[in-house]
């Protein structure tokens, strides 16, 4: 018996996986991302990947973006079916404050009238690199909010990004950084 950890997945098998999965080669990633086909190839040439390339990778594809970050778990983020859909115990129990949050969880325009549970760790605030739900004008919306080592903060969508002071985010509702998705389409 091996002690060996298991090998983690590069950068290249993981979009490699997506492009088998659904009958694409790497430009054709790219461009159904909207990410340029020289950057994608960087990523996988480099074995490293930018958080804005794995969202709009992810969100183009339905992959889980923690999994195309690091190779780590699964690429499945997300149950696509009309069944009731439900977070298990065992997804909630190491979270100190779980909540379930229902709302629109549209990622793409073409998935504008679809619903999700989303799992919070309701009060955790900002604590760094992560997805969060914020709640704007009385609405749940998904952000990707970040810190880079110089203190600088960016709050990040499917479709731009923008740099927050310290004071703009205290002003931020966030109602907690998101442990899970479940999804369903109408």
């Amino acid at each position: 018996m091996s002690n060996n950890p298991a090998k983690k997945i590069t950068v290249e098998e993981r979009i490699g996986l997506i492009a088998k999965r659904h009958g694409l080669s790497e430009t054709k990633i790219a461009i159904k991302s909207n990410v340029s086909v020289s950057t994608l190839t960087k990523s996988c040439r480099t074995d490293k990947i930018s958080y804005k390339v794995a969202h709009k990778v992810a969100a183009a594809f339905n992959v889980n973006i923690d999994w195309l970050l690091t190779g780590e778990g699964s690429p499945d983020n997300i149950k696509n079916s009309n069944s009731d859909f439900k977070f298990d115990n065992n997804t909630i129990k190491d979270i100190a404050n779980p909540k379930i949050i229902k709302m629109n969880a549209a990622l793409t325009k073409e998935d504008s009238n679809s619903e999700a549970e989303v799992l919070v760790d309701e009060g955790s605030g900002f604590i760094g690199d992560s997805l969060y739900v914020v709640n704007v004008l009385n609405s749940h919306k998904l952000f990707f909010i970040s810190a880079d080592v110089l203190g600088q903060i960016t709050l990040v969508t499917p479709s731009s990004s923008q740099t927050l002071t310290k004071e703009d985010i205290d002003k931020l509702d966030i109602l907690g950084v998101v442990r899970g998705i479940l999804k369903k389409f109408n």
